[in-house]
Order: C-alpha cells, then structure tokens, then sequence
C-alpha cells in the first residue's frame, strides 16, 4: 500500500498566492482559515493561516493557528516551525511555548526539552503540561525511574486530565520492560475517562501487541463508536480485519469513514485498500474521480500510472506520469512514481536524479526522503542511507519505515544499543510484523539485554513455532545466559527446521568451542561444507573459525577461495596475508599467487595479493608496481587502490594521484574501515583537514579500538583547531596502545596543544 501524501508545498504556496490576491486583510484570512478549521477543512485552513502570515509576519497568533493546522494536517514538521516562531513572538504565551516544547520532544531534543521546561517550572512548578513535558525528556535520557514519579506527581496535580497522564505511564511503563504495569496504567486511562479516545487507542495497541486481537477489535470499535471520523482507529480496524483476513469488515469500515469524510486523503486510503486487494477496477474508479480534484490531481494519477506499469502497459504508464509532470512539475508523487519506474528497469542514476528532485520540490517530503535511503541502502552508501532516513524520521517522528531501517542500518554497523531504541519504536507501530520483532530480538541481543530478548522471543516462539530463526534466537539467548545444552537444543532443532541456514551451524561451532569441543566444532562445520562447498557465507565462517582455532592448514585454501571470488572483501585478503607472514613462508605463497597470474594474467585477486606480500617484505617500491598494474587491468580494484593511494601518501608520492586513488577505492567500499582512513590521511597531507574528518569519523566509528585510526583524526582534528576534541582523540589512542606506530608523534601533538 502507498503512503498517503499531502499535498506538495509549491501546490499550497500556488493557491495561497491566488487568494492573496482578493486583498482581505490579515483578521479576515484568520477569521477564514477559522471556519475551514470549524468545518475540519485543514488544508483550507492552512491556506488562509498562511496569508494572515504573509500580511503579518509578526503576528504571534496567526502562526499559532497555523501551526496547529498543520498538526491536524498530519504536518509535524511544518507544525514545528510555526510553534517555535509563535512561541518567540509570544514569550509569554504558555500555549505556544508549550506546543512549542512539543515538538522538541517528538524531535528526540530531550536536553532542549528539559531546559525550556525548567524555567517554565521555575515561575510554575504545578504546571501539569510543563511536568509532563519534563518527564518525557527524562524517559528520552533513560532515567526511567524519574520520569515515572514525575507522571505519577502530574496526576496529582491535574486529577481532570488523567486519561491522557495515564497513557504517558503506561508508555513509560513499556520502555522500562514492565508490561503489566504498562496495561494497568493504560485500564487506569480508560476508567479516568471512558470517552477518551486516546485512551481507547493506548489500550487497543497494547492488546495488539499482546496478540489479544478481539480485545483489541473491540477497544478500536468503541473508538470508532466515540469518534466516527478517527483516521487512526479507523485505518487500525482496516488492518486488523486485512490481517485476520476478514476483508468485508475492513471495507466496510473504510467505505463509510469515505462516505462520512470524503476528503481526498480518505478516498486514496480506500482506493489503496482496493489495490492492495487487487480489485483495480474499483480503485480506478476511485482514482479517476479524485484526479478530477486540485488537491488530488498528482497523487490520484500517479497511482493510476502505477497500476497502469503493474498490468504490462509500460508505455501507458510512463506517458500518464510524464503528462501529470508536464502538467505540475513538481509532484512529488508523480517524480517518485516516475522513479520507481526508472529503478525497476535498472535505469538507477535516472531514478535517483527524479528522487533527488522530488526533495527539491518538497525537501519535507518523507516519502522522497524514504526512497533516497532505500537507493543508498541498497548501493551500500550507509552513511548517506542513514543521514536519509534520520530526516525522515525528523519530518515524521512515527514514520515506522525509517525507524526499521534505521534499526536495520546501526545494528549492522555495530551499534545494537541504537538499534534497539529504533526497533522498539516501530514495534508499538506493528507489534504483529514478523521482521520488525526479529530486528528488535537481534538488537537486544548484540547489546547483551538477555532478559528483555528472552521475553521477546518467547512471544515469538508462541506465534512462530516452526520458525526456524526463533528457535536460533533461543539458543542465542541461552547462550548469553551461559546455558549450554538449552542453547544446543535450541539450534539443533532451528538446524532440523531450516536446513540450508548457516545460522544454527554457527551456534552449534560456538557452543562446541565455548565447551573446548574444537574437533566437534570442525565436524559440524565440514559436514556443512561438504555439501555445500562453494557457499560464500559457508566458507567465510570456515575461514573465521579455522584462524581462530589454529588449523591454519585448512584455512589457507578456504581463503584461497574466497579471495578469488568476485568482490572478495578486502578482510579476506589481509587474513590470507596475514596466515602467510604467521607461517614465514612469504616466498612459497609469492610463488603460489605469481604462477596464478600466469594462469590468469588478469586475476585482480593474485596481482593484489602479490602487491601485499611485497609490502610485507618490506619491498615498497615493488609492492608499488604491483599496484599500478593491478589497477590499469581493472580501475575498480578497490584494495590495490587504496593501497597503492596509501604508499603515495606515506611515501613522499603524488598526494593528487593517492587522491583520485582512494576516492575510487571509497566509491567501491563506502564503509570499509582502512579505506576511509586512507581517503582521510591523505585529505590531512594535503592540507585539507576538513575534508579529512568525516572519512576518518567513520574509521573510527567502525574500528573504535584502533589507536592508528584515532591518532589519523586527533591530528586532523588539532590541525582544524579543535584542541578539545584532538586532546581527547589522542589521549584515547594512547591509552589503547602506548607504543603504536605513531605513538611519539602523538605525545609531542598533545605537549603542542596543553
């Protein structure tokens, strides 16, 4: 299902310019935008609010109004902006600055939130709102404990409004892992106010997330009873009856929130639940109307695009785009349907470009920043995927896609503490996914939360299981809690459920190590491989377990192997070194790779490796020309390339040419540790320390106890003048080895700045 888009912000700014030529003054645009309001017409309202702004930009009230326009537009993003202008317009507002603090707290500033709290605090230490607001900070920072008696004070203070407090402890309940405190606090919401709708929708996600559907029918039901037009227990309702796979009850409900509300968010929410069930003729004709339609013209025919390219009619399709873009050009969802296209025939850079221009059209558009994260995801540009997918979540806090991705994306880059706070956040959102809850598992258990991943996975295991994943997860659990033969048990039977996953045979090799059991370790694993010998996964963990365990005799020839893969990863290469220069038999393994490029004069892998046993004889020069034939066979050869850019820039070579050597080694190996390093290094010998730090940040992010790596970014951090952060950069890489290579110069760097 595509995500329901508001309307571009050119489009807006287009028809507030019209109506701001009817020459109303600012009080008659208010009064407007007040009956649209009225009327729960917010995209008018929105209109009007914005030309009381243009006639008066100082006025303190109109941007309050709009600002809470956009909210109800379902726009955090430009609410945000408002609130923090009417909120400096009106210092003395208590609303505005309220709303404002907010904002702050959907935008994760929890420091900002405490401090312009506290001094609301100061002149009003009873102010429920303020209280609440600093609470939540406090649950933002982790210090659980105090955000639960600051709720509990709130209550105290403001007995009225306890429905919506009650709903903020039982989340708070649910971040400390205590779910039955969780569920009284959100039944407490419920008996405070019975018509509360927010305590209704607490309730019934918690229930979801319990696996107790029929309550949760129920709870949405009278939610939908209290408010007929709530999207959110609406679009719930739908999606429950979807996955219980009651299809008429969903559409029951949807096609009466449309006959009641029929605006045009309503009416594609019901033409996408006609796609998603593949009824197209149904959803065309919903589609067709709403194109008629100013505000729906982009959206409604860009999904008409869509289905038209789904059927096989290709040609229709791009034409139906290209005219709705010929017609408004900055559609966003025309340029990201357009995209889509693109991408799904391979014509990637041309997708991207349409991307990149439906954020310049609308740089608060999640959806095209969604789309820019997934592109850079797949191309394995992790930083920039990240950096993506964060201003998505900035412009739509709940935004669940980039929490998951953002979850996926940091527990793979080693911060499962981080990934863990992203996979709980999209879990409230879908507490049934199957993929979310796995990621959230993994997460838990790579920061070592034993007790919270068992309780998660026992939920799996009661939903799942025959799943192979959860009973590995199992046993990864009783891993951590140093329970062997329950963690045995567990990856013995996930082995008997998925039979060709490489996941359980790394338990049970861990759990036989763990025991001293290396010959039933190498058993395990070379049962595996003899039926599965040409397995990349397979052999990189023959390769891992081999080195470890000392059998460097079988190593060698799975190294062997995978270093003459395509796109060997570089480790692979270092390991193999690394197993010769251990046995000091460099001349034997010159030889082996040497009569291999005889073999195959073009084999990047043999002409790197020779590169790299030169250098480790201490033959630069040699080395040197190893690597420049090795990058004019093939320009991408990203180790040589790096390699080669590192003797230029440590040897006295040409700083341009180790440049433009290690940018291509970047481009092919974005995330790589050394490679970063190398590109950072020769940034600081040439003189360019600012462009050194983000490669050098991510070495040491990926590899923080290098203390070569940390002393590279101390010194281009001392050579910018942050003397702070180069003191500490340095003091660390020393304490992390006192005697590296560099060491001296270290010392002498932190003598110059003290």
């Amino acid at each position: 299902m595509r995500i329901v888009r508001r309307p571009s912000a050119l489009a807006l700014l287009m028809l507030g310019v019209v109506a701001a030529s009817c020459g109303k003054d600012r009080d008659a645009y208010i009064a407007s935008g007040d009956r649209y309001v009225q009327a729960e017409k917010y995209i008018e309202a929105i209109i009007e609010y914005r030309n009381a702004v243009r006639k008066d930009p100082l006025s303190g009230p109109a941007r309050l109004k709009l600002a809470d326009a956009y909210m109800q537009a379902h726009d955090p993003a430009d609410a945000a902006d408002e609130f923090k202008k009417a909120s400096e317009l009106m210092p003395d507002n208590q609303d505005a600055r309220l709303k404002h603090i907010a904002m702050l707290l959907l935008q994760r500033r929890y420091d900002d939130v405490r401090t312009q709290t506290e001094k609301i605090l100061e002149k009003d230490p009873k102010n429920p709102t303020a209280r609440a607001l600093h609470a939540n900070a406090a649950a933002g920072k982790k210090d659980i404990d105090r955000a639960l008696d600051e709720i509990q004070e709130v209550i105290a203070l403001d007995p009225g409004n306890a429905d919506k407090y009650y709903v903020s402890l039982g989340a708070l309940h649910l971040a400390a892992h205590a779910p039955d405190e969780a569920e009284a606090a959100y039944r407490k919401a419920v008996e405070a106010d019975g018509e509360s709708v927010p305590a209704h929708l607490a309730l019934a996600g918690f229930c979801w997330s319990r696996g107790r559907f029929l309550e949760a029918e129920k709870l949405f039901k009278r939610v939908v009873e209290l408010d007929p037009y709530n999207l959110a227990a609406n679009r719930s309702l739908a999606t429950f009856y979807l996955r219980v796979r009651r299809p008429l009850d969903a559409e029951r409900y949807l096609q009466g929130l449309s006959k009641a509300l029929p605006t045009t968010p309503v009416q594609l929410m019901l033409a996408d639940f006609y796609i998603a069930l593949k009824r197209v003729d149904e959803a065309t004709t919903i589609l067709n109307a709403v194109a008629r339609t100013k505000d729906g013209y982009g959206e409604a025919r860009s999904r008409l695009a869509a289905l038209a390219y789904d059927a096989g009619r290709r040609p229709d399709a791009h034409k139906l785009v290209d005219d709705t873009l010929a017609r408004d050009p900055a559609s966003v969802a025309a340029l990201l349907t357009k995209a889509e296209f693109l991408l799904a025939e391979r014509k990637v850079e041309e997708g991207l470009a349409r991307v990149r221009a439906a954020a310049a059209a609308n740089p608060k558009s999640v959806a095209a920043h969604l789309k820019l994260g997934a592109i850079h995801s797949a191309r394995g540009e992790v930083e920039v995927a990240m950096l993506e997918f964060k201003e998505a979540l900035r412009l739509d806090p709940y935004s669940v896609t980039a929490q998951t991705e953002l979850a996926r994306l940091t527990l793979a880059s080693g911060e499962p503490g981080l990934a863990s706070q992203f996979a709980n956040q999209a879990i409230k959102a879908r507490p049934d996914d199957l993929d979310t809850r796995l990621l959230l598992i993994r997460s838990l258990l790579g920061k070592g939360d034993a007790e919270t991943a068992d309780t998660q996975t026992r939920v799996l295991l009661a939903r799942y299981p025959t799943l192979a994943e959860a009973h590995w997860l199992a046993g990864r659990v009783a891993l951590l809690r140093n329970q062997p033969a329950a963690a045995r048990t567990a990856f013995e039977r996930a082995r008997a459920l998925g039979p060709d996953s490489i996941e359980p045979i790394e338990g049970l090799i861990a759990v036989d190590l763990a025991a001293g059991n290396k010959a039933g370790a190498i058993a395990t694993l070379e049962e595996r491989l003899a039926r599965q010998p040409d397995s990349r996964p397979l052999l990189e963990l023959a390769a891992q377990m081999y080195t470890s365990v000392g059998e460097l005799g079988k190593a060698e020839p799975v190294l062997q192997k995978l270093v003459a893969m395509d796109g060997a990863d570089p480790e692979w290469y270092t390991l193999l070194a690394q197993l010769y220069f251990a046995e000091r038999d460099l001349d034997r393994a010159l030889a082996h790779f040497t009569e291999a490029t005889r073999r195959d004069p073009k084999s990047i892998p043999a002409h790197t490796m020779i590169g790299m046993i030169l250098e480790m004889q201490s033959k630069r020069a040699e080395a040197q020309k190893k690597y420049e034939e090795t990058v004019a066979i093939d320009p991408g050869a990203a180790v040589a390339a790096n390699n080669l850019a590192w003797l230029h820039a440590t040897g006295g070579g040409n700083l341009d040419v180790a440049l433009q050597l290690a940018q291509s080694a970047k481009t092919r190996m974005p995330d790589d540790p050394n490679v970063n390093d190398t590109l950072g290094w020769v940034y600081y010998k040439k003189g360019l320390a600012s462009l050194a730090i983000p490669p050098l940040e991510v070495s040491v992010d990926r590899q923080p106890r290098d203390p070569v790596f940390r002393y590279h970014l101390g010194l281009a951090y001392a050579k910018l003048g942050d003397a702070r952060r180069a003191e500490e950069t340095l003091v660390k890489a020393l304490s992390l080895d006192p005697n590296f290579d560099g060491a001296a110069d270290a010392r002498r760097t932190l003598a110059s700045l003290r």
